[in-house]
């Protein structure tokens, strides 16, 4: 099995040249692994070559712990007692840093694990970095890393205009096929965001690869992530979620079972089954949320 090295690896190798004398932010959660299955937290604050000013966090938090649209506040990093500002909090302005959160770093180092979907808020969270550094002369790393489902497979409509939103920023396929660092590049030059992008590559990455021939630990991503068998599904199944039936969540098999009370489960098995989808198995399912969508409640349905 080929063993890839991720961005941040190859920035640490680096830092003697691309971070010498910088003071940096660092946007991360609990995905920013280096090779050695250390954090980027630890490496940075012990990096003689620049200064650890503050920490960024996405959607669920620097630990990944929150629940789906939960509200992260600012916290404390208690390994290293720096502060963490939270791009996750109670309104749409807390989805970008202001100048005052940038004000005191002049480069941005951003690495955060995708799942390849359109619809996963880290990638926004990333163009809104971008926005913000271009505002206030603040350059951005962009340490690559896979994409999980792979790097082939471009499927799914395009959000509409007047539909855009932070699951839906840009118009991107459900399945981009993209990188961090494909979509970094992509934000910058075709979206126009023109900041001071530097995509620090990986190695040994190639576009057919699925995460678990990558050599890589998988981390689950968030809660409802658990898995890269999610993953895979989850550019589709997630689309449940705008429906009266639960996507899962709540469950030890989000995204892969859907259903609701009242739905008979050989029927819908049935019909969808003639449907004659290819590589797909519709099975009858019954299945208990402990929380979100019809919480404690039998849902009939199917898993997949």
């Amino acid at each position: 099995m080929k063993k890839v090295n991720v961005g941040l690896d190859n920035l640490l190798a680096q830092s003697d040249n691309l971070l010498k004398g910088k003071r940096v932010g660092l946007a991360v959660n609990h995905t920013s692994l280096a090779g050695d299955h250390r954090h980027s937290i630890e490496h940075f604050q012990n990096n003689e070559h620049c200064d650890l000013i503050k920490i960024f966090a996405p959607e669920h938090g620097l630990y990944g712990v929150d629940q789906d649209m939960a509200e992260i506040k600012n916290a404390t990093d208690a390994a290293t007692g720096l502060p963490v500002i939270s791009l996750y909090g109670s309104n749409s302005q807390s989805l970008t840093p202001d100048a005052d959160m940038l004000k005191d770093i002049d480069t941005l180092v951003f690495d955060i694990q995708d799942i390849g979907s359109r619809y996963y808020t880290f990638i926004y969270t990333l163009a809104n970095c971008m926005q913000a550094c271009r505002e206030v002369g603040v350059k951005i790393m962009v340490c690559d890393r896979p994409n999980p489902i792979k790097g082939i497979q471009v499927e799914g409509n395009l959000v509409s205009e007047g539909f855009h939103s932070f699951v839906g920023q840009y118009s991107l396929p459900n399945r981009h096929g993209m990188t961090v660092g494909e979509l970094a590049r992509l934000f910058n030059d075709y979206f126009n965001i023109a900041c001071d992008l530097t995509v620090i590559p990986m190695q040994g990455w190639e576009r057919e690869m699925w995460h678990d021939q990558t050599g890589l630990l998988w981390t689950p991503t968030s809660p409802n992530m658990p898995t890269l068998a999610t993953a895979i599904v989850y550019p589709g199944m997630c689309m449940v979620e705008g429906t009266l039936l639960s996507e899962g969540r709540g469950t030890a098999l989000p995204f892969e079972q859907c259903g609701a009370p009242g739905v008979d489960p050989a029927k819908l098995a049935a019909e969808l089954q003639r449907q004659s989808l290819p590589g797909v198995i519709f099975r009858p399912h019954y299945f208990k949320p402990v929380f979100h969508k019809w919480a404690d409640k039998i849902c009939g349905g199917v898993m997949d």
